[in-house]
């Protein structure tokens, strides 16, 4: 369900519905060229697939590259990949913790805002059940949901929800 476009001048971008990047190509300044490349990122670095409810692209580590994070359905781990400069990204959730207490949620809508101004990007999850009567049939989860932010301080940690 998610999508995302961004990039800069020669820089590759890409648009994600749902668990696939389709249409990744370079740009410039103009118009984007005829060729397209084409990458899959459905599955996290453990191989499960991922729901993709929404993406954001986001310098969370001020590098200067844009970083990519999924948000998930329920029993999925929100995901958060770094930009490694040459095309590819490494999944970097566990080290940085950005999907602590994502798995019982289905996370939405993220932003990578600098909310404590401190300089770092922080990351804000929206978070809801889209089935209302859920509690009804699953005890792990609720149907309405706080939203989390994870403050940044050399890594992402779970602020409050």
């Amino acid at each position: 369900m998610g999508t995302v476009c961004g990039g800069a001048p020669g820089e590759e971008v890409g648009v994600a519905p749902g668990a696939e990047w389709i249409h990744a190509a370079v740009i410039d300044r103009v118009s984007i060229p005829q060729t397209v490349a084409d990458a899959i990122l459905a599955f996290d670095d453990n191989g499960e697939a991922q729901g993709s409810m929404g993406a954001e692209l986001g310098d969370y580590d001020n590098d200067g590259l844009l970083d990519l994070y999924i948000t998930s359905f329920q029993s999925q781990l929100a995901t958060l990949y770094h930009n490694l400069g040459d095309g590819e990204f490494e999944d970097v959730t566990s080290q940085t913790g950005a999907g602590a207490g994502t798995v019982p949620l289905v996370t939405w809508g993220s932003g990578l805002v600098d909310f404590d101004h401190d300089g770092d990007r922080d990351l804000l999850v929206a978070c809801g059940h889209l089935q209302p009567n859920v509690e009804a049939y699953d005890g792990r989860t609720t149907y309405e949901q706080l939203n989390n932010l994870y403050l940044k301080s050399g890594r992402l940690a779970q602020a409050g929800r």
